[in-house]
């Protein structure tokens, strides 16, 4: 089995994959190791967690994620979030008991929480990489220090990297393309995880630090491109 991700061997083998998304909806092309839901007033689609989830770990050929053998775990967390935040707060102490070495966050929110903030910088000086999507208007979580904010090539702003932002996802048996921030970060996301598996110690700078070998100039943050 080959990682999508041509800069690397690493397939995720062993490493966990929080992805704190959408509604579930189960799909017969990924299988998640848990599904939790966080969510009590559901306003999202169920098929953007499928769809970031595949990016991620799938392991079909016909549309292979950058870390086909990762271990994922859904939280359900969009469609809470304009409601209050204890939804959020309790899926990252869910990705922290299950072993989280990764946590997904492809999202961006008007509002900040202060009680996640605090989980998520513990969880980044234990080593954990979160990754979110940047977002030029709404600038939650990813303007967290703790936090790698993720955009795609292009995008001006305070970003930490630039990843490419187009994908092939399967949806309901056929191929459909999948564009945006989300797979940026999703990507992103299952870079660190073949990464952790090679290295399971490496941290969030040292993450940061490795890619920046491919740098392209740009943002108030140095800037990364990679293409997936």
């Amino acid at each position: 089995m080959k990682s999508s991700w041509r800069g690397n061997t690493g397939t995720g083998n062993g490493v966990k994959v929080a992805v704190l998304d959408s509604l579930w909806a189960p799909e017969p092309y990924i299988f998640p190791a848990s599904v939790k839901r966080f969510i009590h007033h559901a306003e999202s689609a169920p098929s953007h967690a499928a769809k970031v989830a595949q990016v991620i770990g799938s392991s079909n050929p016909a549309a292979m994620g950058v870390a086909p053998a990762c271990e994922i775990y859904i939280a359900e967390v969009i469609g809470d979030l304009v409601r209050g935040w204890g939804g959020l707060a309790e899926a990252l102490l869910w990705a922290e008991e299950q072993g989280c070495q990764v946590v997904n966050m492809s999202f961006a929110c008007p509002t900040s929480d202060q009680v996640s903030e605090k989980i998520m910088q513990r969880l980044d000086e234990k080593g954990v990489i979160l990754t979110a999507s940047f977002n030029a208007y709404m600038h939650w979580p990813h303007e967290l220090p703790w936090v790698i904010a993720v955009g795609m090539p292009h995008q001006h702003g305070q970003m930490d990297i630039q990843v490419d932002g187009e994908a092939g996802v399967l949806e309901n048996g056929v191929a459909v393309p999948f564009r945006g921030t989300s797979v940026a970060c999703a990507r992103l996301a299952g870079i660190a995880a073949c990464m952790k598996e090679t290295n399971p110690s490496i941290t969030r700078q040292q993450l940061l630090r490795q890619l920046r070998c491919q740098m392209a100039p740009g943002g108030a943050r140095t800037q990364a491109t990679l293409a997936a």
